[in-house]
């Protein structure tokens, strides 16, 4: 079964876990208001004159209208939401409850959503990352800068996960890049991964500079 709606909430909310949060809630091929699902901006369907619209003749592709259903029309009436396809992907933010047992890896959301016609209908879930962390199932994924002197003697740090504050620190001597696991303090029991980025505070960039990343 397609899914006729994708709920999209950050990853600040999937990691503290509140009962309600704001979604983006995503409606796929929906219905165009605009052209009444038409797509034309005089709301007129325009079918093929030979199969009516049925896209087919006898069994085989209508020669006429290559199978679209429509005939030619100027292209100054094609409707600018939905691009003569009569249907659009519709976006509007609300707030939901989640269910307890939400799991991203599963992609299923028993959250009542209607579509334009009224009807409930299948949707998926996606978390959306941030500036500061990403993620890949209960797995968090974060960078943090040192400096060179903390590079070589050892990284003390408290990194603030949307309110958690994890208390991290390292006895190695650190390149660049190198990454480092802090077990069971990612997302419900998953693990946080911290990659190290030396920062030279003398050094100043400015927006011509192009930052290389290191290619593992």
């Amino acid at each position: 079964m397609h899914a006729r709606f994708i709920i999209e909430i950050s990853l600040k909310d999937y990691y503290t876990y509140s009962d309600y949060c704001t979604a983006e809630i995503i409606e796929l091929d929906a219905f165009c208001g605009k052209c009444m699902s038409s797509g034309f901006k005089d709301r007129k369907s325009h079918f093929c004159s030979y199969c009516h619209g049925g896209k087919y003749k006898y069994k085989h592709t209508c020669k006429y209208c290559n199978g679209t259903g429509k005939m030619f029309v100027c292209p100054e009436i094609i409707c600018d939401d939905c691009k003569g396809k009569g249907r659009v992907n519709l976006i509007k933010t609300d707030t939901i409850c989640l269910p307890k047992d939400i799991n991203e890896t599963y992609n299923k959301f028993d959250v009542r959503i209607k579509d334009f016609y009224g009807c409930y209908g299948p949707s998926i879930f996606r978390v959306v990352d941030d500036d500061t962390f990403t993620h890949k199932g209960n797995t968090l994924y974060y960078t943090c800068n040192i400096t060179q002197e903390e590079a070589d003697n050892g990284v003390c740090k408290d990194i603030d996960i949307y309110g958690d504050i994890i208390h991290v620190y390292t006895r190695d001597c650190i390149q660049s890049y190198d990454k480092y696991v802090a077990t069971g303090k990612g997302i419900r029991g998953g693990d946080l991964i911290i990659t190290f980025r030396i920062v030279n505070p003398n050094l100043t960039v400015d927006n011509s500079y192009t930052e290389l990343q290191r290619v593992e």
